[in-house]
């Protein structure tokens, strides 16, 4: 069976989240490593902006991971 859906992992720049790139590693490497593209959030305005066209280019079908903070209608980007 093959898979065409796009996954994209959102990891923003935060020491708390920091032990989550473990998880992400293991997906980049994994079995499914071609359909990943993975944006780290950095500090600054530019990135923020740049991770929004990330989103917004993501496929409709697509998987959307952020390992992150977030509430029931928002997620926080880098700190």
């Amino acid at each position: 069976m093959k898979i065409n859906k796009k996954i994209l992992i959102i990891h923003p720049k935060d020491k708390t989240t920091r032990f989550l790139d473990g998880i992400k590693g293991f997906l980049v490497r994994g079995k499914f490593q071609d359909l990943i593209t993975h944006f780290n959030v950095q500090l600054n305005m530019k990135s923020h902006s740049d991770c929004l066209k990330s989103l917004l280019n993501n496929p409709d079908d697509g998987l959307i991971i952020f390992l992150g903070h977030g509430t029931e209608n928002k997620l926080y980007g880098a700190k």
